[in-house]
């Protein structure tokens, strides 16, 4: 007697949660899944080559951080011209208020007429960096009309020389937005990805849905059944991952815990209706895909 089986109505594919997955496990999901679509029969599944492309490129731009590892090293040089330019402006406004102070009555006099300009910028070394750019270019025009003052205090070179390095500050940071230009952090692409893996899987079951002969629907339950077991394992690894981050590390020998003096200390009871961790995640969840 042979017997026959019965295709189900409907089909299921396992919720991914996606969302609690850290960056590199997020990517890694998507790259299989989209490879997974790709090498179905995307003319039954009505999948387009160019979903699948603009999938991978997607991934790709998510897997790029050339970019945002030049915005870190830009982002030091920044911090290391900066620093440059405290130490020239401290020691411009040192020169001058140490002249005002000179028995050298032509050194004074230059000095008393530059301490204007060093006190209206005042406090500029704690001025923030591009707050900072602005208000030295207007200082150095101010030095540079008492030319004949900067010369007598022997500044000018020193005037000079912060000019050149807030120039050089200028020049890095519009090279540092330029590098930013190039790189999207992977928090702006997830939305684009979510939404791409979603109509991808509501493709694959209004492909069931439509399909017209039982042997199209046999094909299309294999391939659930694959990504299903795909996604199981993958978020099995995934809290097989947190699990081991969160085991308590071993304590030195001279080390003491609260379990050392456990015997001193009343039990407190176990509140059986807690909330469970949000880490962890179910792996029997199964998730209707919305149509």
């Amino acid at each position: 007697m042979e017997t026959t089986s019965v295709l189900p109505n409907r089909i299921k594919i396992k919720g991914c949660h996606c969302s609690k997955f850290t960056n590199g496990f997020y990517v890694t999901f998507h790259v299989r899944m989209c490879d997974i679509i790709a090498n179905a029969n995307r003319a039954q599944l009505n999948i387009s080559d160019e979903m699948i492309n603009e999938w991978r490129a997607l991934v790709n731009q998510a897997l790029v951080k050339a970019p945002k590892l030049e915005v870190l090293a830009i982002t030091r040089e920044l911090a290391e011209i900066d620093r440059k330019r405290k130490k020239l402006i401290t020691y411009l406004f040192e020169i001058v208020r140490t002249h005002c102070v000179s028995t050298i009555s032509n050194l004074a006099d230059s000095a008393h007429s530059l301490e204007v300009i060093v006190r209206k910028f005042s406090g500029l070394q704690k001025q923030s960096r591009e707050h900072k750019n602005a208000m030295i270019r207007s200082m150095v025009q101010a030095f540079r009309e008492k030319a004949a003052d900067m010369a007598m205090l022997g500044i000018t070179e020193v005037v000079d020389d912060l000019e050149r390095v807030n120039d050089e500050y200028g020049a890095t940071e519009i090279r540092r937005v330029d590098t930013r230009h190039d790189y999207t952090a992977t928090y702006k692409i997830r939305p684009k990805l979510d939404e791409i893996y979603s109509v991808a899987m509501q493709h694959v079951t209004a492909a069931y849905v439509f399909a017209k002969t039982d042997e199209e629907k046999r094909s299309i339950l294999e391939l659930v059944a694959k990504i299903n077991h795909y996604i199981s394992d993958f978020r099995r690894t995934y809290n097989e991952s947190m699990a081991q981050k969160k085991r308590p590390r071993k304590k030195a020998d001279n080390q003491e815990t609260l379990e050392d003096y456990s015997d001193e200390m009343p039990e407190v009871e176990q509140d059986s209706d807690a909330p469970k961790s949000d880490d962890a995640i179910a792996e029997n969840d199964v998730a209707d895909v919305v149509m």
